[in-house]
């Protein structure tokens, strides 16, 4: 079951109020039965067993945005935007298995032998949150600015490391509106160089990295098979956000009445405090390996991108060839 709700609510002159939620839900129920079979001087499976699973899913996110754009005399133009989100998971599983019912058409687990007993209960939750902030401004459509500032939270993470904030910028100039410009308009129609720089975080990891984890086993003591539970995992309660951050500086040409585009960009991206399982000697006696933050990626390249375009009566055509270059560094 997927559900989408919204509502747009127009405050005042250019100021939009949009509340939204999002819902996803899922039910899965599965019934096994491998029936017992005996064929003689052959393989078979004695005993009949019979296991019931059911698992649930809840994923729902809610936006509420606040936005507000208006224009002065077709020379300045102002945007903004103040967000709020939020989005929780929960997936939870049950499951039961007994052998040996009275025949192969009984399937169900009361029916079988109570001492073959075996059940399982499981719950994984997660949720984040963000606060955004957004501001445009353009003036004659000739030069553009942007601010965008993301605190974004997540469960994943212990308390005091909990949240990051994640700035970036841009910049646009289109040279082509420019008063000097209007001589080479007929060659050159449009002339414009942007730039960019900003980060973003990183916290796709499992749902339960700083905290400590029990696994359940068996063990024999004084000749009774006894319940027992065992560090399963080590922690690390010191993990913070994995951090990209990257440089783009590009140029835009369009000429000959916009048959041809040409784009050229360079990029310079660092990924820092990298989140990874950090792998342990068995000896450890730990069957998951901690989530570290540990290494950089640098890539950083060259994009040129070329096209043409063409209609000569009912006939048209399109074009293009592309350049890339990256260099990567670990």
């Amino acid at each position: 079951l997927i559900g989408n709700l919204f509502l747009n609510v127009h405050l005042l002159d250019g100021l939009k109020f949009t509340p939204r939620i999002n819902l996803e839900y899922s039910m899965l129920k599965n019934s096994q039965f491998v029936p017992s079979v005996v064929i003689r001087d052959t393989e078979s499976v004695a005993k009949n067993g019979v296991s019931k699973y059911n698992r649930s899913v809840v994923h729902w996110n809610s936006d509420y945005m606040l936005t507000y754009d208006k224009d002065f005399g077709g020379i300045h133009r102002i945007s903004a935007l103040l967000g709020y989100s939020q989005e929780e998971y929960s997936s939870e599983n049950l499951g039961g298995t007994r052998y040996e019912t009275p025949n192969n058409e009984i399937q169900y687990l009361n029916a079988g032998d109570a001492s073959t007993s075996g059940n399982s209960n499981g719950i994984s939750e997660w949720s984040f949150v963000s606060y955004i902030g957004r501001l445009n401004y353009s003036f004659k459509e000739r030069y553009l600015l942007q601010a965008t500032v993301r605190r974004d939270g997540s469960s994943r993470f212990i308390e005091k490391n909990r949240w990051g904030v994640f700035p970036s910028y841009s910049a646009a100039w289109r040279i082509s509106e420019e008063d000097f410009f209007e001589g080479i308009k007929p060659l050159v129609n449009q002339l414009k160089l942007r730039a960019s720089y900003g980060s973003l975080g990183n916290a796709n990891i499992s749902n339960y990295p700083s905290y400590a984890t029990l696994s359940s086993s068996a063990y024999v003591l004084n000749e009774q098979i006894v319940p027992t539970y065992t560090l399963s995992s080590a922690v690390n309660r010191d993990i913070v956000w994995e951090t990209t951050k990257k440089l783009d500086i590009g140029l835009e040409i369009s000429l000959f009445d916009n048959k041809m585009d040409l784009e050229v960009g360079y990029y310079k991206s660092n990924t820092y405090d990298l989140l990874y399982g950090e792998p342990i000697p068995w000896s450890a006696g730990k069957t998951s390996n901690p989530t570290v933050n540990g290494g950089e990626v640098e890539n950083k390249g060259l994009e040129i991108n070329l096209g043409y375009r063409e209609v000569v009566g009912d006939f048209s055509y399109d074009v293009s060839v592309n350049f890339f270059r990256n260099k990567n560094k670990v």
